[in-house]
């Protein structure tokens, strides 16, 4: 059996993105590209959302 992890960026608004859409209007600190990096090496399935799908399609 699987690992369930869930992760949801959001800000306090209820928006995933900053203004224009880009995701860079989120504010993250120093560690987070290490662990988020770490999380998604660990995982055997990721699940996306259509928009998520979209901007990641290209990596």
């Amino acid at each position: 059996m699987r690992k369930l992890i869930v992760t949801n960026l959001m800000s306090l608004d209820g928006f995933v993105a900053g203004p224009g859409g880009s995701l860079m209007g989120m504010p993250f600190g120093p560690g987070f590209s290490e662990y988020n990096l770490e999380r998604l090496r660990t995982a055997s399935t990721l699940h996306v959302g259509r928009k998520s799908f979209e901007n990641f399609r290209s990596y």
